[in-house]
């Protein structure tokens, strides 16, 4: 009776997990289903110009981070010749960096998905495992038109935005104001030594700016006569939302700062005002081990400090130089990323161009006299 009862409760056991593995897998193929579906009908054919966008997505091997499900990308046979490997690779030898590309699909509440490129970059080919471990190597992200907007660097391999094949960034701009971008690994050896790889290049143009904007001019900074002006940024304008546990997000929309130029060009002196119109994410943990709890207003006072830190640090280095508005914004980009990173402990993250909508955008608020008391 006692050996019956057992065996009776391994077969219930084993049905169980039967059961729930095969649930699951009915839920990863309606999934990729719905996934290839709707990539079908909705993929934006800007990403193809991509070079790392190559292939096809493997729509029967992906795994799983929150609501984004991560496709790798790999060799399909078009007219009898094999397109790109799934597995790219730089330079030769001991020196050889591998990068794999993956297409990203993030659900939203409405079952919706909206996609993205992220491309892994790593020295080690033996550990380019396609699993959510991935996701601690270098990376570059771009949104579903082609425009890098985040990117994360390791210790061996970091990614840089600079001028390509110049040695003085301080270049003349073309008559419409744009400016050609490089992409850039930068892979440091045991020994010191550095290598620099153009992984591609884009073209990074001033945004328009209305009427309503050019009459009443930006904001940003304080006035500390090297090249800042007009008021500083409010804490106001960071609405932070708990969107994990222990992660809390605000994005905000319309940043800008002034800083005074001399044209490369004409030689002219002038106060240029430097505009993001797309939302920039904010991102930070709302409880340190050793610091204790930090709600939503604190995050935002600390969120306007970093950015108004920023902008003076902007106009103590670059201020009054013959300088591009082009360049300003890839300064501005890098030193934000740092130094929010920085302040925050480490903890921080900053995202440009974020298209998404949680945590939804704020417009950009300025303060006459430091960043406000919002705690």
């Amino acid at each position: 009776m006692k050996r019956q009862l057992i065996i009776l409760l391994t077969l219930l056991t084993v049905s169980f997990f039967s059961c729930e593995n095969e649930q699951v897998n009915v839920e990863n193929t309606n999934i990729n289903l719905r996934a290839e579906l709707w990539f079908q009908n909705n993929h934006n054919n800007r990403l193809d110009n991509n070079p790392n966008f190559y292939g096809e997505p493997d729509w029967d091997n992906n795994f799983k981070i929150n609501n984004s499900h991560y496709f790798p990308l790999i060799p399909v046979i078009k007219d009898g010749f094999k397109t790109n490997t799934n597995l790219r690779s730089y330079l030769q030898g001991s020196n050889e960096v591998y990068a794999r590309s993956f297409l990203v699909l993030t659900e939203n509440d409405n079952n919706e998905f909206t996609e993205t490129l992220e491309v892994f970059v790593t020295r080690d080919n033996e550990n380019f495992e396609i699993n959510d471990d991935i996701i601690k190597k270098s990376s570059l992200k771009y949104n579903s038109n082609n425009q890098l907007f985040n990117y994360f660097s390791t210790e061996d391999i970091s990614i840089n935005i600079g001028y390509p094949n110049q040695d003085n960034n301080a270049t003349a701009s073309r008559d419409d104001g744009c400016q050609t971008i490089g992409v850039f690994l930068i892979i440091t050896y045991d020994d010191g030594t550095e290598n620099k790889i153009l992984l591609h290049t884009y073209e990074e143009c001033p945004p328009e700016i209305s009427d309503e904007e050019e009459d009443g001019g930006g904001g940003g900074g304080a006035g500390d006569g090297d090249g800042s002006a007009d008021d500083g940024p409010s804490c106001e304008s960071f609405n932070f939302i708990n969107t994990t546990s222990n992660w809390q997000e605000a994005s905000v929309a319309g940043i800008r700062f002034n800083i005074v130029l001399i044209n490369p060009t004409t030689l002219e002196i002038g106060i240029n005002t430097i505009i993001f119109p797309q939302p920039i994410k904010f991102g930070l943990p709302s409880d340190y081990s050793l610091g204790g709890n930090l709600g939503g207003d604190s995050a935002a006072e600390l969120s306007a400090d970093i950015l108004d830190l920023t902008m003076k640090e902007m106009a103590r280095e670059f201020g009054r130089q013959q300088l591009t508005d082009a360049y300003i914004r890839v300064q501005f980009r890098e030193r934000l990323i740092k130094n929010y990173r920085d302040y925050t402990g480490g903890g921080g993250r900053v995202q440009f161009n974020f298209t998404g909508l949680v945590p939804p955008p704020s417009p950009y608020k300025t303060k006459f006299f430091g960043t406000g008391d919002c705690d």
